[in-house]
Parts: C-alpha cells; structure tokens; sequence
C-alpha cells in the first residue's frame, strides 16, 4: 500500500500514516522504518511511502515502512 506521513510522534517513537486508497490512517512504530530508505526525524512529514498492513494485538497498523520511489 502507499501513503502520506501525516503525523510523528519523535519522542514516543510512533506515527500515522493516510493511506492513498482512502481507507483508515494507519499506526506505524519507529522499528518499522526501513532505515536504508528514511531517518526518524522531522523530515518524514509529509514524505510519500510505501507499507505493508498488518494485524498486531487486535489492530491493524503499518509495516516495512519505506520511501516510495
């Protein structure tokens, strides 16, 4: 899937990612950032990425996090 980051929260280590397709934002954490492709920091706002739903304690969120090309 792809999307927009909308939201980072630096300190606690999450963020929210809009989905292009229109569905619901989706809840990623910092280890699931490809750190190859994006640093954790202030300029992951707005950046377009790509990502992998997936189910975690009852919730889906985003995984494999990674710049789109």
């Amino acid at each position: 899937m792809q999307g927009t980051i909308k939201n980072v929260v630096l300190d606690k280590g999450f963020g929210f990612i809009t989905c292009a397709d229109g569905g619901n934002d989706m809840f990623f954490h910092v280890s699931e950032i490809d750190q190859t492709s994006l640093q954790w920091d202030e300029t992951l706002l707005e950046r377009r990425v790509e990502f992998q739903p997936i189910m975690r304690n009852g919730r889906e969120r985003a995984a494999a996090v990674r710049a789109a090309d």
